[in-house]
């Protein structure tokens, strides 16, 4: 019959989770269970029997939560190992956790947010994007979001978070996981042999010839006159360390390519990560650095954005031909550090930092006052 609708031929059916329920798909079901104390839930071929398990077969509720019918479309779960729900399972006694473990368990705020990953909306339309936020921010929570201007006002006013937008819900829930990692990507972007270049950056005989101590390094760049066709730009960065004070850097762009602030603070940074190779493998001196910056477009794109494009879309973005050397160079001293993490408080995760500009810190204004004595060179 013409616009006549198939049905789904599965149903999951949750009698003890977050959310009680009859799902369509394994994606939304496995939100309702996984790391659910007690969770008890099974895979059925008919919506009766399905109904029965939960216990709301004629109105006939068992559940302590009110249970409901969750209707979404069936999706492809090739990559799904379905056969972990083809019975009963019961992890443990059941018990219902509280809202605070829930959050800590699976880092979703409230049951809105759990909404939030659902394939289909409430009209029965398919959810083509997902927003990930990733923060962070102690203030701010990491969220998924599936409405833009939803995201969009969450973000607002915000400092220390990025985002970005996905097809489905479970690259976005990579993208906000605090350790989420890609080191095939890493290496590929590299176009070097995992093997072999962890074989040469691996530290055997530690040298601290500086110090345990963590060192600082402050970058800022400066662009005078800014966005005028008279502008004129410098990099600027600053070793917090008095036996590493000649590397600072002050330094004017090249004249021949855009003259802006963006560029000029990813060129610090860029050149800091060079001295940071330098003297981590090349010279095999062990030294723990943190580097503060105060440009969020590149803090972002280091620390986040570069993990879940391609190397084409990489190649794609503004100021390509600083940012790519720029994330190329972060990678390197990022597997530096994670090879040796034993040996560092930081225990493997490097970061760029962000720094509040012109607030009175000290590494920072030194780092823009560096920048602003660079641009005047050009």
């Amino acid at each position: 019959m013409a616009g006549s609708r198939v049905g789904p031929s599965q149903f999951y059916a949750v009698r003890i989770g977050r959310k009680p329920g009859i799902f369509y798909n394994w994606d939304a079901c496995a939100l309702q269970v996984k790391g659910f104390p007690g969770a008890i839930f099974k895979k059925f071929k008919t919506l009766n029997e399905a109904e029965q398990f939960v216990g709301i077969h004629k109105g006939n509720v068992k559940s302590k939560s009110k249970a409901t019918i969750t209707t979404h479309n069936r999706v492809d779960t090739n990559t799904t190992k379905v056969s972990e729900i083809n019975s009963e399972i019961t992890l443990q006694k059941p018990t219902l956790c509280s809202k605070r473990q829930h959050e800590d368990s699976d880092n979703f705020s409230s049951d809105e947010d759990l909404l939030n990953a659902l394939t289909v909306k409430k009209d029965g339309n398919k959810i083509s994007k997902f927003y990930g936020v990733k923060s962070d921010n102690p203030q701010v929570r990491s969220k998924i979001f599936n409405d833009w201007n939803q995201c969009r006002k969450y973000m607002r006013g915000a400092k220390g978070i990025t985002f970005k937008s996905f097809a489905t819900w479970a690259d976005a829930r990579n993208f906000i996981s605090k350790n989420f990692e890609n080191p095939v990507f890493d290496y590929e972007l590299l176009g070097v042999n995992a093997e072999e270049f962890e074989n040469k950056i691996r530290v055997t005989s530690p040298d601290f010839k500086y110090g345990k101590e963590v060192i600082h390094v402050y970058c800022d760049g400066s662009s005078l006159s800014n966005g005028k066709s008279s502008a004129k730009a410098g990099s600027g960065a600053f070793f917090d360390h008095p036996e590493l004070l000649q590397y600072n850097v002050s330094e004017p762009l090249d004249r021949s390519k855009a003259q802006t602030n963006n560029r000029a603070e990813a060129t610090a940074i860029y050149k800091v990560l060079v001295t940071m190779e330098e003297l981590l493998i090349h010279k095999k001196i062990c030294a723990e650095f943190n580097i503060f910056s105060d440009s969020e477009y590149a803090i972002k794109l280091l620390n986040d954005r570069y993990k879940v494009m391609s190397i084409v879309e990489l190649k794609k973005i503004p100021n390509y031909d600083i940012l790519w050397k720029l994330i190329k160079q972060f990678v390197k001293i990022k597997r530096y550090y994670i090879v040796n993490k034993e040996l560092y408080s930081n225990k493997g995760k490097f970061k760029i930092q962000w720094v509040k500009g012109h607030s009175g810190d000290y590494g920072n204004e030194m780092a823009d006052k560096l920048a602003k004595e660079g641009a005047m060179k050009g």
